[in-house]
């Protein structure tokens, strides 16, 4: 059966939220599950994932995933992490995708691509986006840490 314009739903997920969310939770996400839980829901129009990724020659733990969502229908989206150094003398890394999922968001779902259009991402990170959508049904899912 056809979906309506409604139905058709584009995911924006923040990576880096979303694990963090399910680690503080204590549980993993099965992303073929989600995926197709969104699937049995409309159209899923595209289901972007968001992550910054570590700058150098050898893989890091969230290559595999990378990898496995890019081949298993989602387009993943990266970003070098920077690497500084803190007050303390210590080596951080900044690695928010926030700025590029809203912008991404408000181009490629413009209100007449999906009719919903559902984020993971860190708490209060996605308001504003939100907010600017009101006129369209949007889902925002919010991580508690």
């Amino acid at each position: 059966m056809p979906h309506s314009q409604a139905d058709k739903i584009a995911l924006f997920i923040d990576g880096a939220n979303l694990y963090a969310t399910a680690k503080a939770l204590g549980f993993e996400i099965d992303y073929r599950r989600l995926l197709k839980e969104f699937q049995d829901r409309g159209t899923v129009l595209r289901a972007f994932y968001y992550s910054a990724v570590v700058d150098g020659q050898e893989p890091t733990s969230i290559h595999p995933l990378i990898d496995w969502l890019d081949y298993n229908g989602y387009t993943v989206v990266t970003k070098t992490a920077k690497k500084f150094t803190d007050a303390s003398g210590r080596r951080q890394l900044k690695s928010s995708m926030s700025v590029e999922l809203a912008v991404a968001a408000a181009n490629r779902n413009g209100g007449s691509i999906a009719g919903r259009a559902r984020f993971s991402c860190g708490p209060c990170d996605m308001v504003a986006l939100a907010a600017a959508r009101a006129n369209h049904y949007c889902g925002l899912v919010k991580s508690p840490v």
